[in-house]
């Protein structure tokens, strides 16, 4: 409001953001539990993905939405968002077809968020300081319920910069979740 930089110590447990592409590792993790791909047979194509009733979605790195094949390693790298939307859409049930109207799983949150959590996103750490936030956990229901398509690729539901370092700290540890 100022225009000048202002402290704020606790920011990184108690102030929440929308982390984006940083949770794409462990959307490709949940999608090789789930048995949608495979460390061998993971290629889909990065497109531009149109549901019925709903934007276009494209990746950043490719805005005409031409296809590209992408392994899950691949679209790590080039950050894809509309190869993780194929991978909640295949962990829905309903594989992606353009123009497809979406029926949402009863399940299908339950997956992605308990995923997003086996790498602390989305609930406390237990650090020894007061006022951590979980986070925040946006609507499931009605016409947000389509929502997880946008989960996929780290645009929903919000982090603690203090997650995310548990988070990539799980990763680096070879998937064994350490508490600060």
């Amino acid at each position: 409001k100022t225009g000048k930089l202002t402290q704020n110590d606790l920011a990184v447990i108690q102030d929440p953001i929308v982390m984006g592409s940083a949770v794409k590792p462990a959307m490709v993790s949940m999608a090789l539990q789930a048995g949608v791909i495979t460390p061998t047979s993971s290629t889909q194509d990065d497109q531009i993905i149109k549901l019925a009733g709903t934007a276009e979605k494209h990746s950043d790195f490719n805005p005409t939405g031409v296809k590209i094949p992408l392994t899950a390693e691949q679209a790590l790298e080039d950050s894809s968002n509309t190869y993780m939307i194929q991978l909640a859409l295949k962990m829905n049930g309903t594989p992606y077809v353009p123009g497809m109207s979406l029926n949402v799983s009863s399940n299908i949150w339950q997956k992605m968020r308990n995923g997003f959590g086996e790498f602390g996103l989305g609930s406390r750490t237990g650090i020894d300081l007061p006022g951590e936030t979980a986070g925040y956990k946006g609507s499931i229901t009605g016409s947000l319920a389509s929502s997880f398509i946008d989960e996929a690729f780290g645009q929903y539901d919000t982090y603690s910069v203090i997650q995310m370092a548990r988070f990539v700290s799980t990763i680096a540890n070879g998937g064994y979740l350490v508490q600060p």
